[in-house]
């Protein structure tokens, strides 16, 4: 089954570079998932016109204070990523930014997505895993549904996020991810990000953009 994820995101910074260290310790010795985690190793072309696309997937382009569409090769699991920010702070010694961030992009089904709901799974997991360097994240998820994406089959994940980040005022963030089946044999996409509580104003454009994304 093909796959496309979906979400919103919010990308953290150190030193001038996204947070790439270790997730939250874990309590037990299972398998990780997401040490297998792949990323893609060639940048895309960057998105033009009034659309953002990866693969079969696209949203429409946020505006200002949104950047253009960059590439961006740290996503797990991500293939072909494109994606759009909004600066909303930096911390006093300018080292951390905190930045709302929408994200696309496609997965391969050998990375192991065998239907929506395991896949937005595997996401959520792994980006609160990998996005946060070793800083405690407690997530609670508030909505957990199947749901249809412009004719295609799809599962929507919504959390908080609570998190206490040195010289960061934001100290929670929405996190949407939704998987879409886009039909396609051996392939998915990915739009995913996170919206800072002190910055509410980057919610309903990026609900906006979730609820006019398009499959073909």
């Amino acid at each position: 089954m093909a796959l496309v994820v979906i979400g919103v995101l919010v990308v953290r910074s150190l030193g001038g570079g996204l947070l790439d260290g270790p997730g939250t310790p874990r309590g037990d010795q299972s398998p990780d998932p997401c040490a297998s985690a792949t990323t893609s190793s060639s940048p895309a072309a960057p998105s033009t016109g009034d659309r953002v696309r990866s693969g079969a997937l696209s949203y429409p382009r946020l505006p200002a204070p949104f950047d253009a569409p960059i590439d961006d090769t740290r996503t797990p699991f991500g293939h072909d990523v494109q994606s759009q920010q909004a600066l909303v702070e930096r911390s006093p010694d300018g080292q951390t930014t905190w930045v709302a961030w929408a994200l696309i992009a496609r997965l391969l089904a050998g990375d192991g997505f065998y239907g929506p709901e395991q896949g937005a799974g595997v996401i959520a997991d792994c980006v609160v895993a990998l996005f946060y360097n070793d800083h405690e994240i407690n997530r609670t998820d508030v909505r957990r549904e199947a749901l249809t994406v412009d004719g295609h089959e799809a599962y929507l994940i919504e959390s908080h996020l609570t998190f206490d980040i040195p010289g960061i005022k934001a100290k929670g963030e929405t996190m949407i991810v939704v998987v879409v089946d886009v039909g396609t044999n051996g392939e998915a996409g990915l739009f995913y990000g996170t919206i800072p509580d002190n910055a509410p104003q980057f919610l309903p454009p990026i609900r906006a953009a979730l609820a006019d994304l398009q499959v073909g």
